[in-house]
């Protein structure tokens, strides 16, 4: 299926990003996160683990990795599960991207874990204020009993699941909330049976006005 959102008018775009990319290497070999063994950051071996203005990379390997509670950031700018990554991310906190999280391959796991993309205030706000959720392949198994959130403030948002990957947030609180100061959202949906939760359940929450457009589905 196929989600896309876009915001006819809004806000400012975000101001440049000054972070580190930080890419998965796994050469520690625990699969943790807060782990800077596992990582490098700028093609050099990290000395710490990533920080909440950091782009994170995974492009390689089949490694059961975790966002485990020693991981300090309670959010990071972005996140990239790459073309090549066979492995599997892992929830063991509540956990925010900022700005995207784009997955093109392997499995992501909220479990029992407050899922967010993108953010409404806080210290990044002149940074990313608006989230980017692209699933362009893989799995991607969104929280149980507990909140999965999309929050976007910007000229353009989007909202991606492409026919090759596996969405299912069907046990979860979903929600969106867009501030688009009296612009408005579309979403275009090819096959939405195929995505969980049904896509009106998106609509709940939004904070402007909105068209839905697929055949047969109007809001």
């Amino acid at each position: 299926a196929v989600v896309a959102g876009m915001l006819l008018l809004g806000l400012t775009a975000s101001a440049a990003w000054t972070g580190k990319t930080y890419t998965w290497t796994g050469d520690a070999g625990d699969g943790k996160w807060s782990t800077p063994g596992n990582w490098k950051a700028n093609g050099a071996e990290a000395t710490q683990a990533p920080t909440e203005s950091d782009a994170l990379v995974f492009n390689a390997g089949v490694d059961d990795t975790c966002i485990d509670e020693n991981f300090t950031p309670t959010r990071v700018y972005s996140l990239t599960l790459d073309t090549g990554f066979g492995g599997t991310v892992r929830m063991q906190r509540d956990f925010t991207v900022a700005q995207e999280y784009r997955q093109r391959a392997g499995s992501f796991i909220c479990g029992e874990h407050i899922f967010q993309c993108g953010i409404y205030g806080g210290t990044l706000a002149t940074v990313a204020t608006y989230g980017h959720f692209y699933l362009n392949g893989g799995t991607f198994d969104g929280p149980v009993n507990q909140a999965f959130r999309w929050y976007s403030k910007s000229h353009e948002v989007n909202f991606v699941v492409d026919d090759v990957a596996a969405f299912d947030c069907s046990k979860a609180d979903f929600k969106i909330y867009i501030s688009c100061q009296g612009g408005q959202l579309t979403f275009t949906c090819a096959t939405p049976s195929t995505v969980s939760p049904d896509l009106n359940a998106m609509l709940k929450n939004a904070w402007c006005p909105i068209s839905f457009t697929e055949a047969g589905m109007n809001r």
